[in-house]
This record gives C-alpha cells, structure tokens and sequence, in this order.
C-alpha cells in the first residue's frame, strides 16, 4: 500500500528550566566550580508524537543535530558551545538523556572566554530538502547573559590627589568596574581621626558607578574646629563583615579587600569660610512641581524662615538656591550661611555677639539646635518652637577664596586627575568610552613615566659627561705633571752626562800633557844620550 506523507518543517526544540525562567544567565566566581552553565532543554514533540530527539535522526527523520551556540554580543558568528569533555553540545546524541517528557540537560564549559555580554541559542539542524528555512533548521529565542570572573580592583589613586584635603569634602576611591551600589551597601566605611572613630553612620557615603565616595557628616554633631590640621586614617571595605562587589556579585580579592589611605585635614580659617548645606521644607499648603519652583518665591520664603530662625537681623548671609522637587510635598534647595554679607559686614554681628571666635558653622548649629527643638534656657525651657518643616542635612565647609589656594592640586596631576575624576562618574552604560578614557588614562601615565624616565636618562648623561670632563682633567693634569717629572729628569740626566763629558775632556788633556811631557823627556834623555855616545868615541878616536 502507498501513502502519501507532508514534509514536516525540522523539529523545535525549546529552552527550559532557570534560563526560560529568567531569560538571562550569569556565570560569576559565586558559580560552582569548575565554572559552568547548566542548560536544560524541551523537545516538543516528546508529549506530542512520544518521540525523542535522538529517534529524529536517521533513518527515522532528518535530524542531524542540536546544538546550543553562543557568541559574544555584537558579533555575528555563532559558535558551538562545549561540554566538560571539550565537545560540542549536541542533545540529539545517543549519550544524551532525554526524559519522557522530553527535558535533557547538559553543561556549557566557558573557559578561556573573555568576561563580557553573550548570547545563546538552542537550534536544530535537518538534512537540507531544498525548501525554506524552517526545513533546514529550527530555533527559539536568543538569551543574553553575562560572563564575569573578575574581582573588582581599586584604580588609581584616591581622588583628590593631594595630601591635605577640606574637613567635608568628598574623597573618592576609583575601581576597575561597575560596582554593586544597591542599598544596605555590602561593605563597610571607617574614619578616624585621633581617638574618634566615625563609622558608616555617621558619614556621607556615596556608591555610584565606578566610584566610592566618602564625606564627613558634618551634620551629625562632628566639630570641624576639632579637626583641622589633624592626619585621619581612611579604611573601605571588609572590617566587620562584608565586602565591596562588582554589579554581578564579584567580591574583591580577600588579598585586597580592605582598602586603607591616609590624609590630613587641612588648615582653615574657618571664621571665613562659608558653610552649606542641604534642606528639605516641607510644603503644607502647596504641591511641589515646575510653576511651584518658577511662580511661588520660595526662595524668599524659605531665606526668610531661616533667618527668623537662627535670629539674624539681616538676609544678606543667607544664600538659597538650586531648589528642586523631592517629592509632591517637598522642595529640596542648596544653602549657603556666608561669612560676610554681600556689604562685606560679618555675620556673627547679625548674631548680636561681637567675639570673633563666631563662625558660619556655629550659625548652622543655632540652626540645628534650633530646628530639633534643643535650644534652651538656663531651666531647660525651650526657647524657640520646634519648626518641623525643615530638615537640615550634608553640611560641608567652602573655604574662602584666599585658603581655596592651598587646596589646589599640583598643575603636574590636574590632567590626570581630571580624567580619573571622568572614569569615577561612569556609569554601566558608558563602559566602552571609559575603557577608551582607562587607555588614555594609561597612556597619559606612560607619557609621565617615559618623560620621567627621559629626564633620568638625560639626568644621567649629564652626570656621566660631567665625570668623562673631570676624568679627561684629571688624566690631562696627570699627564702634565709626569711630562714635568720627565722633563726634569731628562735635564738632570743631561747635565750629568755633559759635566762627564766636561770631566772626560779634562781627563784627555792631562793625558796628552803628560804623554807629550814624557816624549818631551824622553827626546832629552835619548839626545843626552847620543851626545855622550859621540862624545866618547870622538875621545877615543883622538887618544888613538
């Protein structure tokens, strides 16, 4: 008997488990060792027509495999990702088990992949029949997940970059990454100064992007008079329990999960220094939006509030601005209690007290003590209603123009500090171009350390041209003094030798005088001689 038969489009295959749950996968140090990612999946027509992916292949069906794949996000190619054997993952194998109800799991090995931002995908592959696609292949949805295996690492230095700092100001610890800021932080913050220990609760911690900023409270009844010139020890991290993480959960290193600076406050007039702070005022009778802010004077309102409440008999050293909607009910503003008035009159002399001894931080105090019902008098009457609509908080100190001066970084790390300053306001969502800032971050250190080196380098040219001078002096001067001696010696030597030649020549004479006084005397004696000789035989010849 013959039948006729459709041909029937690949077969799907489905994630399932966590993956279809979640829709993304992290594999993070937090994962399993060895580090990997369980992938189940779902074959449809296991509950349909009771068959099981590996009963697809052939000589049953078309399937020749299924595999899962990945690739890293914003690439094209995909690749076939491996089990724990190194091979690829394939659910259609006879290795495979695959439940009645068509659930099989296996296990992707990431290793030797960069951290970053994937995509998988589970697909199935039949013999081609020339058809459209969904004959020749089948796939569900992409998943984007993340790979991450490192540990977040301090980068750089500590913002500022220089040893003395403001009591109040913002220091700044840069990391390698985006961090887990999410609320109650996982690390903790310690500053001491002296015998005093602030912990988190009693300091302005900010954790954003990349960064870990840290600010005294000094609303929080710190005393800035008792700080100034003092050297503070900083410690971020692990000290009771916790520890600082990257946005996927990665802890620092136990080897460097405490990071620990110091610093010193530096010296300040604080009779001329400015002293800000943020405010919440709560709005009874109006809603807080755009016209609110633009139509309803609440500067004026809020300056002239504060002033009654401190006691000042002028507006001029209250500054109120940047407002801003915190909520419906609440304006949030920015301000300023100066130390002189815009007439250059100080301020404790709107307080009625004439001592200098009276700063814009102590105007804040009244301020406080005011606002939290603790003014009072001699038998512990209050003085002053207790006003709930405004709420004082993040105070710092703004030194005055002649002390900003000593506060200035070095115009050698401005550049440097600029950029590190760019990398700490990151966000996830600009990570490419702070990468491109780390470079140029990390080129901008290599230019300082090659001009350093350059400098040391020409340093020591210098150094060994000076000492190649001194020597070729020296040996010239070596020279010269040998060339004396030697000169010396040589007319020693010569007049030795001409006064023996003198002495010789002496000689000489006396030996030819001699010689020719001895012919001399000889001739005399052989004439003598002669003469006698004749002489006697003349005689003899006459007497013959």
């Amino acid at each position: 008997a013959q039948f006729l038969k459709w041909l029937e489009p690949c077969p799907p295959i489905k994630f399932a488990g966590d993956l279809k749950r979640d829709q993304s996968f992290l594999i993070n140090q937090q994962s399993d060792e060895p580090k990997l990612l369980t992938v189940t999946v779902f074959n449809p027509n296991a509950s349909k027509q009771n068959t099981s992916l590996k009963q697809m292949k052939e000589p049953n069906g078309r399937l020749e495999n299924a595999n899962l794949s990945y690739r890293k996000a914003g690439e094209v190619t995909w690749n076939v990702a491996k089990n724990t054997t190194g091979g690829d993952i394939d659910y259609s194998l006879d290795s495979v088990y695959e439940d009645n109800f068509g659930y099989s799991t296996l296990e992707w090995n990431p290793k030797g992949l960069m951290d970053g931002t994937y995509e998988i995908l589970i697909e199935t592959r039949c013999a081609d029949v020339g058809g459209s696609d969904e004959f020749s292949f089948t796939r569900d949805e992409i998943i984007t997940g993340v790979i991450d295996l490192s540990a977040p690492e301090q980068y750089g230095e500590v913002l500022p970059l220089r040893d003395d700092v403001i009591v109040g100001e913002e220091m700044v610890v840069v990391f390698t990454e985006p961090l887990d800021c999410t609320p109650p932080l996982s690390f903790d913050v310690q500053v001491t100064v002296n015998q005093l220990v602030l912990k988190k609760e009693n300091l302005l911690v900010i954790c954003e992007g990349r960064k870990i900023g840290i600010q005294l409270d000094l609303s929080a009844g710190i005393e800035p008079s008792q700080l100034v010139g003092e050297q503070f020890t900083v410690e971020l991290g692990k000290i009771d329990a916790g520890s600082i993480k990257d946005i996927h959960g990665n802890p620092m290193s136990p080897l460097k999960s405490t990071i620990k600076f110091s610093r010193k406050f530096g010296d300040l007039d604080l009779s001329s220094s400015t002293t800000r702070l943020l405010i919440n005022r709560a709005l009874l009778d109006n809603t807080c939006d755009n016209f609110a802010l633009e139509h309803l004077h609440l500067e004026a309102h809020i300056t002239s509030e504060l002033v009654s409440t401190i006691g000042l008999e002028s507006e001029e050293a209250i500054v109120v601005r940047d407002l801003y909607c915190q909520n419906m009910n609440t304006v949030g503003a920015t301000v300023d209690i100066k130390a002189k008035d815009d007439n250059g009159l100080e301020t404790r002399r709107f307080l009625g007290n004439g001592s200098g001894d009276v700063t814009t931080f102590d105007v804040y105090k009244k301020l406080r003590d005011t606002l939290t019902g603790k003014i009072s008098d001699a038998n512990g009457r209050r003085l002053v209603s207790f006003n709930p609509k405004i709420v004082a908080h993040s105070v710092r100190i703004i030194p005055h123009e002649r002390d900003m001066a000593k506060f200035e970084t070095s115009a050698a790390d401005r550049g440097k500090e600029d950029l590190m300053y760019h990398i700490a306001s990151s966000s996830e969502g600009i990570v490419a171009s702070d990468d491109d800032v780390l470079r140029k971050l990390e080129k901008y250190e290599a230019e300082l350390e090659n001009g350093f080196t350059n400098n040391l380098n020409k340093e020591k040219e210098s150094y060994f041209f000076a000492l190649e001078e001194r020597l070729n002096k020296q040996r010239d001067m070596e020279i010269a003094v040998l060339k004396r001696e030697h000169s010396l010696e040589f007319e020693a030597l010569e007049k030795g030798l001409l006064e023996e030649r003198r002495n010789i020549v002496v000689d000489l004479k006396e030996m030819f005088m001699l010689q020719g006084i001895a012919v001399l005397i000889g001739c005399s004696v052989a004439t003598i001689g002669l003469y006698f000789l004749f002489t006697g035989r003349h005689a003899a010849i006459a007497a013959s």
